[in-house]
């Protein structure tokens, strides 16, 4: 459905926010990214936006560098 609304208007900051944080729900903060980015560059006074932006880029780089969600680190220190 999402997929859909940003054909047809693709800086709609609503569907770009929540495609993002599907990503985000599913550990795939790497792919939301560019979704909360464009939603909050249509409304950066909506703080909503930014703080998802800002939780998907802790989260992307915490996975980067071998953290889990559950505050776990992976054995060998990196997230491969």
């Amino acid at each position: 459905m999402y997929g859909l609304i940003l054909q047809a208007q693709p800086d709609h900051p609503d569907a770009n926010h929540n495609l993002g944080a599907m990503a985000l729900q599913h550990g795939k903060a790497a792919l939301g990214l560019p979704h909360f980015r464009a939603a909050w560059q249509v409304r950066p006074d909506y703080p909503q936006y930014w703080l998802s932006y800002a939780s998907a880029l802790i989260e992307s780089q915490a996975v980067r560098h071998g953290a889990t969600t559950d505050g776990a680190t992976h054995p060998a220190g990196r997230a491969d």
